[in-house]
């Protein structure tokens, strides 16, 4: 799952039942599961288990006497690019609702140049810290709401050498998930996977996106109105 977790399903041939694995741990999966990216695994049956995750897509594999019967229902966003045996669909499938756009108002905080920052209300500060400090959070408890919780992060260190400035050197945004995004002057990363190509879609609508040195990385709330 997004060259970041690997899950198998093994069948043991001495009990006749299903074993799955999450990066080579044995995992219990009497309840659903949860294993990062959007992605669920539920066990229909002792004989049935589902791996369900963004954008429709259903992987049932249930035990056939001692082997698998692999069913996998995509959308049509994504086996038009498919490249395993299957091959590719035309105009069958699902298509994904792509979400409109917030139109609203926005509030803007900086965290710019040699240790300026400036708040949401307006006010702006000099602060020489040295550490990892939270920029901002999103707890929103409104209900109906249903904005998603995230945190920003920076990192900020003397901005040269025997220096009493401070810049930042390195961002990260935390959303539930996804492992953490990561910015630095070399790249962006997604936990431990780099990103080479931009517009870069996530699961649940995220993106990241590029125009020329300026990196956005763009969330969405399906309540926003």
């Amino acid at each position: 799952l997004e060259n970041d977790v690997i899950v198998h399903f093994e069948v043991l041939f001495d009990t006749s039942q299903p074993r799955v694995t999450v990066d080579d741990t044995v995992v219990d999966v009497s309840t659903d599961l949860s294993v990062g990216y959007g992605y669920t695994i539920h066990r229909v049956s002792s004989r049935k288990i589902q791996l369900v995750g963004p954008d429709f897509l259903l992987l049932t594999v249930q035990l056939n006497g001692r082997f698998f019967d692999v069913d996998c229902r995509v959308s049509r966003d994504y086996c038009q690019a498919s490249t395993g045996i299957m091959g590719t669909c035309t105009d069958a499938g699902v298509v994904r609702p792509k979400p409109k756009p917030y139109d609203g108002l926005y509030k803007n905080c900086h965290v710019h140049g040699k240790s300026h920052w400036h708040t949401y209300f307006g006010s702006g500060q000099y602060f020489r810290g040295n550490c990892d400090y939270q920029v901002l959070a999103v707890r929103n408890t409104t209900a109906g709401a249903d904005l998603p919780q995230f945190e920003v992060y920076a990192h900020l260190e003397p901005c040269a050498y025997g220096s009493t400035s401070r810049c930042v050197t390195k961002a990260a945004v935390v959303v539930a998930d996804i492992p953490p995004i990561v910015l630095t002057p070399s790249g962006v990363q997604i936990g431990r996977t780099p990103v080479s190509s931009f517009p870069q879609e996530l699961v649940n609508y995220h993106s990241i996106v590029r125009s020329s040195t300026q990196i956005t990385v763009l969330l969405h709330s399906s309540h926003v109105k």
